[in-house]
């Protein structure tokens, strides 16, 4: 987070209680509904959210701050979890709370 936090700092943000975050594209950061609608605009099946530039930047992000206000009370809450296995990074969303030990494997 360290190298992060000169940015984070810069656009307003506070490292120690974000509320955002930050996408960096071609050198130029985006916060909130920008960088939400910049990311998905690079996924495939979702580039057709471009049509959501047509609607003010200050209506965007407060509907995002809404979102993100409540989105564990909408969504839920998932435990996140990056694993190097055999020098492949691995990404896995666990609905469960209980740690594998270290020596289980997949």
């Amino acid at each position: 987070m360290a190298e992060g936090r000169p940015l984070a700092e810069q656009l307003g943000i506070d490292p120690q209680r974000p509320d955002s975050f930050a996408f960096v594209a071609k050198g130029r950061p985006y916060i909130k509904s920008e960088a939400a609608l910049r990311i998905a605009s690079e996924l495939p099946y979702w580039r057709w959210t471009w049509v959501f530039h047509f609607i003010p930047q200050v209506i965007r992000d407060e509907v995002y701050d809404l979102v993100a206000r409540n989105r564990y009370r909408w969504f839920g809450r998932r435990e996140v979890r990056y694993e190097l296995d055999e020098g492949v990074l691995h990404y896995g969303i666990s609905v469960h709370t209980k740690p594998r030990k270290a020596t289980e494997r997949r």
